[in-house]
């Protein structure tokens, strides 16, 4: 089963920002539930999960229920691993990053491998015969083997593009000015318009949304801490820890792309590398 995310960009779930509690959080028994009743962070990372798994069965139709299954069995997963907000923050962190890399679901088992089957004493009888039937010139000089002239059917993987350490202080500064902006324009203007797009469609929100969407979100950041650039084909993934009011952080996964000789949060391209 190969399983497809639709989305071509960064999926921001529409978030929720009023955190006043009117009912005792204990009533969920998952702790994923809980901790996301508790803790306003994982109440957004649960969001933008949920979201993401709601673009996946839409651009898999037929793997609907199998998805759902998938999704029932990690979160049965997570229930027995987790006690507290940081292992169920990485485990909503570890599930988004691998439905973006397309590596969420498990990859189909291959056939089991059977031993030789048993001959029977007629069986074996009938395969002399036949073997004396053969004529006695093909017996002494058998045809020689067949040789494949198959191409290898998985293309090269493409090799990552080269980064200066100029690149990268553009990119970080990119990033920076686009968590902490406040207004539409502050952060619009840091996008490729292919990406915005995008965004718009598989959310299938308004400019006027996205943009009162992203100024909620953006209002309670106050820094933003590069941690790792990974150079790919085309573009380059940056990771940073983004500090929230409040003491809150969360960690981040950005695409970038070169938009007229700038660098910009571009769309995620549909093939990846491995990490």
């Amino acid at each position: 089963m190969t399983l497809k995310l639709l989305a071509t960009a960064t999926l921001v779930a529409l978030p929720v920002y009023s955190f006043s509690q009117t009912f005792d959080c204990s009533a969920y028994r998952n702790v994923a539930d809980n901790m996301a009743c508790k803790d306003p962070v994982i109440k957004q990372q649960k969001a933008t999960y949920e979201n993401m798994l709601m673009q996946l069965r839409r651009a898999n139709p037929e793997a609907s229920r199998a998805i759902a299954q998938i999704d029932h069995q990690k979160k049965q997963e997570v229930q027995a691993q987790c006690q507290d907000a940081r292992c169920v923050s990485t485990w909503y962190d570890s599930q988004m990053a691998a439905l973006r890399d397309g590596t969420w679901a498990p990859k189909p088992q291959p056939p089991a491998q059977r031993g030789p089957r048993a001959v029977g004493n007629e069986e074996r009888n009938s395969l002399q015969a036949a073997d004396q039937s053969t004529p006695q010139q093909l017996r002494d000089n058998p045809p020689p083997p067949e040789v494949s002239t198959s191409t290898p059917s998985t293309p090269p993987k493409p090799e990552p593009m080269a980064v200066s350490e100029e690149d990268k202080a553009h990119m970080a500064d990119v990033v920076t000015r686009f968590w902490t902006g406040k207004k539409c324009a502050d952060f619009k203007g840091l996008m490729t318009r292919n990406s915005w797009d995008a965004l718009a469609e598989n959310l299938g929100a308004s400019d006027d949304m996205i943009c009162r969407t992203y100024e909620s979100m953006h209002a309670k950041v106050r820094r933003v801490q590069i941690t790792r650039f990974k150079a790919e084909a085309k573009g380059v993934e940056v990771e940073s820890e983004v500090f929230l009011a409040g003491g809150a952080s969360m960690s981040q996964s950005d695409y970038m792309e070169k938009d007229n000789g700038t660098w910009k949060l571009g769309a995620r391209p549909p093939y990846r590398p491995s990490r």
